[in-house]
């Protein structure tokens, strides 16, 4: 899918709450709600986070829809995995991975803010 939509779980609630279409079996795949997943609708991909950005009082959420065409993703070293035994807990293994990267949009068209309204 190529549209995607990062929303919180108080826009997911609202969503749920007020649009019909959302658990309709004509639009929606029921049984994924059912299971507690909401993963595509109304031509988006959905990914749920708690750390989108909140702003202000009342406190105002901002969700963001995007295409991944205008999207660059970019590494800087890669991914780096270390294995080796931690004193302070009796020698126990410890495996650390660091991971560095970054996105940034290419095109503004592309990327949407929402800015969603938490005080409800």
């Amino acid at each position: 899918m190529d549209r995607v939509m990062v929303y919180a779980a108080k826009q997911l609630y609202d969503l749920l709450l007020n649009v019909d279409q959302v658990d309709s079996v004509l639009y929606n795949d029921v049984r994924a709600l059912m299971k507690g997943r909401f993963d595509e609708f109304a031509g988006f991909r959905w990914i749920r986070t708690q750390l989108l950005p909140t702003a202000g009082t009342p406190s105002i959420r901002s969700c963001i829809a995007y295409q991944k065409k205008f999207m660059l993703l970019g590494e800087t070293k890669g991914m780096a995995t270390k294995i080796d035994p931690l004193p302070q807990q009796s020698g126990a293994t410890q495996v650390r991975t660091t991971y560095y990267a970054g996105a940034t949009r290419m095109e503004e068209a592309g990327v949407v803010q929402i800015s969603c309204d938490e005080t409800q």
